[in-house]
């Protein structure tokens, strides 16, 4: 009887952190979707400021620099669309594969990464 109520907890024990994980790859896939959707408005915004025309009269320095930092805002908005298309594609799938539950954890731990690392572009 004790050995049989041990399994019964230990198994709701991992039912709840399985369901948590789950809620956690939910939640970094709709994080990822909202920035990659953000990075595309951004990047449309970024790209119509590149072909505004320049009048003559303004200063070589200023021209370039604003070049320089549109496109850099345009380019770093890519990125973010880029590592956020892939996560939401990659993400799900990976913590599917396996017999186990350590392929949600593994997934859940790169899709982390992932993030830090698109808010890093997303922030520059």
């Amino acid at each position: 009887m004790l050995q049989a109520n041990k399994g019964n907890v230990i198994s709701k024990f991992h039912k709840k952190s399985l369901d948590i994980r789950d809620k956690e790859l939910k939640y970094f896939l709709g994080v990822f979707n909202r920035l990659s959707t953000i990075s595309g408005i951004l990047a449309g915004f970024a790209s119509s400021a590149m072909m505004m025309t320049v009048p003559r009269w303004e200063d070589d320095l200023v021209v370039t620099a604003f070049l320089i930092f549109t496109g850099s805002a345009f380019g770093m908005n890519l990125l973010v669309i880029l590592i956020a298309t892939l996560a939401n594609l990659w993400g799900p799938g990976k913590a599917l594969r396996g017999d186990d539950c350590g392929h949600l954890h593994e997934a859940i731990d790169i899709l982390e990464q992932a993030v830090q690392e698109a808010m890093r572009f997303f922030v520059m």
